[in-house]
């Protein structure tokens, strides 16, 4: 039995949406037991040993060297993301204090990292709840990440919120224009130790189950979230992919090089695969 742990999100259904399923076992050749919480937490249930494996931020596990990365998968922008947003209220010069969601600790630290060497700015960043109006009642920006995100981009278009002036700005376009590489946002990391080859394979089989439904999976999140169907399947089919191959790594190293040279992640930070684990295809 796989204990894994993944996250409450409509991006990460194509690579757990089958460890859900009460034929898991045969869908994905192994026994697991699955639970969901949002990445900032999910991170120290891995690190407690109460998980096999987890889906959690790139963030996160880049300065922990007790854990190694599964190759091959993972949750990535190659542009433009939709649900990773900071939204302004006014132009970027003038912001002086940031409100971030705090659920993702790679959304976090893109964030800190764009504004250092993309805007050459520093502003003071506090942790508030995700509510949009509030976090900017007491911030010039505000970072909304997954599903509020998505939210937030509606209320945007059709009107919402006129009166503060927001502006939106898609972190994962800014990351693309700056590097023209991708954006790994999360990955399914591990301890050494257990047969990570044969766990590897158990989480190829569900991305190749939930990759295949995308469809199928972007009509109950809208329907479970209440956004339009045409928003959920452009998210699932052209914001998000789900294959890290060599490019994907590449963008994982430069985000760790300049976190680690603008102070946002520690200098032992490094990237860190599971090489002996197969990369299905």
């Amino acid at each position: 039995m796989w204990r894994l742990g993944t996250v409450p999100y409509l991006n990460a259904d194509p690579l757990a949406a089958a460890l859900r399923q009460p034929d898991a076992a045969l869908l994905v050749g192994d026994a697991v037991e699955l639970a969901a919480t949002v990445p900032s937490l999910l991170l120290q249930t891995l690190l407690d040993g109460e998980l096999d494996a987890a889906l959690v931020s790139v963030g996160g596990i880049l300065p922990h060297p007790e854990l190694r990365i599964l190759p091959g998968m993972g949750i990535i922008s190659r542009g433009p993301v939709r649900s990773i947003q900071l939204y302004c209220r006014k132009p970027l010069r003038e912001v002086r204090r940031v409100a971030l969601d705090a659920s993702s600790r790679s959304a976090v630290a893109l964030t800190r990292v764009l504004f250092a060497e993309c805007w050459r700015l520093s502003p003071e960043f506090v942790t508030l709840p995700p509510d949009l109006p509030r976090m900017l009642e007491e911030a010039d920006a505000a970072l909304l990440i997954g599903n509020p995100a998505l939210h937030a981009n509606e209320e945007l278009a059709s009107g919402g919120w006129a009166g503060l002036g927001v502006q939106g700005l898609d972190l994962g376009g800014v990351w693309q224009e700056l590097t023209g590489l991708p954006f790994v946002y999360a990955v399914w990391a591990a301890r050494p130790g257990r047969d990570l080859e044969r766990l590897s394979r158990v989480l190829h089989h569900a991305k190749e189950w939930g990759t295949r439904r995308r469809e199928l999976l972007a009509a109950r999140g809208a329907e479970e979230l209440g956004l339009p169907y045409r928003v959920t399947l452009d998210y699932l089919t052209e914001a998000i992919h789900y294959d890290l191959g060599p490019a994907e790594r590449a963008g994982m190293e430069r985000f760790c090089e300049l976190a680690v040279r603008h102070g946002v992640l520690p200098a032992s930070s490094s990237v860190r695969f599971a090489e002996s684990a197969a990369v299905c295809g």
